[in-house]
C-alpha cells in the first residue's frame, strides 16, 4: 500500500492532468449528438444487430441509414454498447436498495446512455494515449516536466477532443492500438503487437496503409521464427473469433466483407478530396472535382498516388540506411515515419475525409517536444486540422460557418490546404533529410555489389 501511495505522489500531475481531460471529454458527451450523423448511424448499427441477429447483420438490406461497411470487431462494439444501455433499469433497482447512484444520474444516463456507451471507448484510449506519451517521452528523455507537456498536448488537443467526445469517432481507439503495437515491437512483444495491429484494422481499415511499414518495423527487430509462427496464430485466432457471431466460414465471410462491403465503400467516392483540406483542394474545388480531373494530361489522382510512393519509398530508404549503418532502428525513428506516412496519404491519396489524418497526432506530439524546431508546426497544424473537423462537421447545420470556408471561391479551404502541405514538406524534409542524404554508403554497397557480381 505504501508503494502504491508513493507512485500516486510521484505521478501526482500526470494523474491531475488525466482526471482534467476526463472532466473536459464528459462536459460534451451529450452535445451535439444530433449534428454527428455518423453517430446516429453507429447507434442504428448496435441496436439492429440484436434485432436482425448477428447472422444475418451483414447481409440484410433494410437500413434506415446505411449498411454496416465497417469490420466486424467495432460493430460488435456497438452492439454491446447497445446491450449494455438495455441494463440501464439496474441502476435504478440499485438506488432503489442503497440510494446509488443519484436519480438525476439515472434520468440523465436514459437520456444520453447509449451515445455514452459508443464514445466511451474513444475517451478512455485517450487517457491511456495520455500515459503512453509520458511513459514514452519519460523513458527516452528521464524529464518529467517533458513527458507531462506531451502528455498535455495530445489530451487538449481540440481534435483530440472533438473526435471521441464531440462526434464520436473511433479513430482515436485505432490509433492506440496501432501505436502500442508499433511500441512493442521494440520491447520484443511481437504476438501481443500483431494482435493489437490487427485489432486496430478489424475497427477500421485507416491504417492499412502502414502494413508495409509494420512488416518492417517487425522484420528489423529479428523475431526468431517461434516469435513469427506466435504471431500468426494470435492473428488467425483474432480474425476467426470476431468473424464467428456473423458466420462460421471467416474465410468466406472475410472475402465477402471486403469485397462487397469495405473496397466498394473505399471507391465510393471518385472526388478529388471529399472533406480534407489537401493537395487537391489548392486548386480543385473540395467534394466536387473528380479524381480523374487531369492536369497535363496525368489525372490529379494518379499524380497524388505517384506522390505518396514516392514519400514511401524515400521513408524505407531511410529507415533501412540508418539500419545498416547502425545496425538497429529504434521506436522513435518509427514514430517519426508514422508521422511522415501519416500526413502523407492525409494529403497525397484521394478521396480522403477530414479526420484520416489521425494517424499522425500521437507520433506528433511527441516529437514536436524532442525536436523543438516543430513545435510551432504541430500547434499550426493542430489548428488548421481543427478548423477541417468542424468545417466538416456542421457545415451543413450552420450555413455561416460554411458560407466563411467557401466564399470567393473557396479561399479559406485554399489557404489551409497549401499550408497543411508546405508544412508536410518542411516536416519531411528535416526528420529525414541526415538519413536520404547520406548516400556515400549507398554508393559503397553498390560498388562492392557489382564488383562481387563481375
Amino acid at each position: 500500500m505504501k508503494k502504491i501511495v508513493q507512485k500516486l505522489q510521484q505521478h501526482r500531475v500526470i494523474i491531475v492532468l488525466l482526471f482534467a481531460a476526463l472532466i473536459v471529454r464528459f462536459y460534451f458527451l451529450d452535445k451535439f449528438t444530433n449534428v454527428s450523423g455518423d453517430l446516429l448511424l453507429y447507434a442504428d448499427w448496435g441496436k439492429m444487430y440484436w434485432e436482425y441477429t448477428s447472422r444475418n447483420f451483414y447481409f440484410v438490406k433494410d437500413w434506415y441509414y446505411a449498411p454496416p461497411n465497417y469490420p466486424p470487431l467495432v460493430n460488435l462494439y456497438y452492439a454491446y454498447a447497445y446491450k449494455a444501455f438495455d441494463y440501464k433499469y439496474l441502476f435504478a433497482q440499485l438506488h432503489n436498495i442503497i440510494r446509488f447512484p443519484p436519480a438525476d444520474f439515472i434520468i440523465y444516463y436514459y437520456k444520453w446512455g447509449y451515445f455514452i456507451n459508443l464514445k466511451i471507448l474513444a475517451i478512455v484510449c485517450d487517457l491511456l494515449t495520455g500515459v503512453l506519451l509520458y511513459n514514452f517521452v519519460y523513458s527516452t528523455l528521464k524529464k518529467k516536466k517533458t513527458a507531462v507537456f506531451t502528455a498535455m498536448l495530445y489530451l487538449f488537443n481540440p481534435v483530440v477532443i472533438t473526435l471521441s467526445s464531440v462526434w464520436g469517432q473511433t479513430d482515436n481507439v485505432i490509433a492506440y492500438f496501432s501505436v502500442v503495437s508499433f511500441i512493442l515491437l521494440f520491447r520484443k512483444k511481437f504476438a501481443l503487437s500483431s494482435l493489437l495491429f490487427m485489432a486496430g484494422l478489424l475497427f477500421k481499415p485507416n491504417w492499412v496503409v502502414f502494413i508495409p511499414l509494420y512488416l518492417l518495423a517487425f522484420f528489423l527487430n529479428r523475431p526468431r521464427l517461434k516469435s513469427i509462427l506466435i504471431s500468426s496464430v494470435f492473428v488467425l485466432l483474432l480474425l476467426a473469433a470476431t468473424a464467428y457471431p456473423f458466420s462460421e466460414n471467416p474465410f468466406t465471410f472475410y472475402h465477402w466483407i471486403i469485397s462487397e462491403r469495405i473496397i466498394p465503400t473505399i471507391g465510393a467516392s471518385k472526388v478529388a478530396s471529399v472533406s480534407a483540406f489537401n493537395f487537391y483542394t489548392i486548386f480543385l474545388r473540395i467534394d466536387y472535382h473528380l479524381s480523374s480531373f487531369k492536369i497535363l494530361v496525368v489525372p490529379v489522382g494518379l499524380f497524388g498516388q505517384l506522390i505518396f510512393a514516392g514519400i514511401y519509398l524515400a521513408i524505407f530508404l531511410g529507415v533501412i540506411n540508418k539500419f545498416l549503418i547502425h545496425k538497429k532502428v529504434s521506436a522513435v525513428d518509427f514514430f517519426k515515419a508514422i508521422l511522415i506516412l501519416g500526413l502523407g496519404s492525409f494529403l497525397f491519396l484521394p478521396g480522403i475525409l477530414e479526420r484520416y489524418f489521425f494517424p499522425a497526432i500521437i507520433p506528433f506530439a511527441a516529437i514536436a517536444v524532442v525536436r523543438r524546431k516543430t513545435f510551432i508546426i504541430y500547434l499550426l497544424l493542430s489548428l488548421s486540422f481543427s478548423l477541417n473537423i468542424v468545417w466538416a462537421l456542421f457545415r451543413r447545420q450552420y450555413g455561416e460557418l460554411d458560407h466563411l470556408f467557401t466564399d470567393s471561391n473557396f479561399l479559406l479551404i485554399r489557404i489551409f490546404s497549401l499550408f497543411n502541405v508546405l508544412a508536410f514538406i518542411f516536416l519531411f524534409g528535416l526528420l529525414f533529410k541526415d538519413n536520404l542524404l547520406k548516400l556515400d554508403l549507398w554508393k559503397k554497397r553498390a560498388n562492392t555489389l557489382i564488383q562481387r557480381l563481375r
